[in-house]
């Protein structure tokens, strides 16, 4: 009766406890660099709005997915400001994959389970708004965190590139 549990017997309440901690820190992680990407593209697009001659075609305010395609359209090849934004344009391709995860997190369902080989893994469920079926992805625990990563990257080079062509643009 006051024999102590195997160590075996107490590890998977506690470890589910805290995976799933981990879990929504990682979800909660990841939704703030999408704000923060938000919020650069949004400011960046306020500034383009007061350059001179080609600000009349920018178009500010806009939900999330307009706006990133807007800025990519500014700053690609035949956009008014592709010469200083190319890079811009650049970044933001490489974030484009990536923003349907952004509704898994933001709107989406996230579970965790433990694979086969003790490997958590992540299941995020959405169904988007247009949609009649639910969009399921799973990932394992070390590719959430190279996702994360990689968020928090993207939002440190987007802003520099965004400061870049903004003071581009100042100068007469």
């Amino acid at each position: 009766m006051n024999a102590p549990f195997a160590k075996s017997e107490q590890q998977p309440d506690h470890d589910f406890a805290a995976m799933n901690g981990q879990a929504d820190k990682w979800r909660g992680e990841c939704m703030q660099h999408f704000a923060e990407l938000e919020q650069v593209v949004e400011s960046l697009l306020q500034s383009l709005r007061n350059v001179p001659k080609h600000g009349v075609k920018v178009i500010a305010g806009q939900p999330v997915g307009p706006a990133f395609k807007h800025l990519r359209e500014l700053t690609c090849g035949k956009g008014p400001f592709a010469t200083k934004g190319k890079v811009v344009s650049h970044t933001l391709s490489e974030l484009a994959p990536w923003f349907e995860w952004r509704a898994h997190l933001t709107h989406g369902v996230l579970s965790i389970w433990r694979g086969r080989s003790g490997q958590w893994l992540l299941a995020l469920a959405h169904r988007p708004s247009n949609g009649d079926v639910i969009r399921t992805y799973a990932l394992a625990w070390d590719e959430a965190q190279k996702l994360r990563r990689l968020l928090e990257k993207q939002v440190v080079v987007l802003r520099e590139n965004c400061r870049s062509l903004t003071n581009s643009l100042q100068k007469p």
